[in-house]
């Protein structure tokens, strides 16, 4: 009885992780593709403010991150 509970449960963990394999594929792969296939330059052209903001606030930490790497 024990061993069959077990068996159950493994076997049920194993098709739950294949499902999420699955959807979490599904998810972060297929549907951002498609999206960007359709509509790549709409997203893109959306998000150009926020990605010029990032380019400074990442330049800023890169470069006293270089000048401190530099004198060491």
């Amino acid at each position: 009885m024990e061993r069959q509970m077990v068996l159950n449960l493994i076997h049920w963990n194993l098709v739950l992780g294949k499902m999420l394999i699955v959807l979490t594929q599904l998810v972060l792969l297929v549907i951002p593709q498609a999206i960007s296939t359709r509509y790549g330059f709409a997203v893109g052209a959306n998000f150009m403010g926020l990605v010029c903001v990032l380019m400074i606030v990442y330049y800023l930490i890169a470069y006293h991150v270089g000048k401190v790497i530099s004198k060491v």
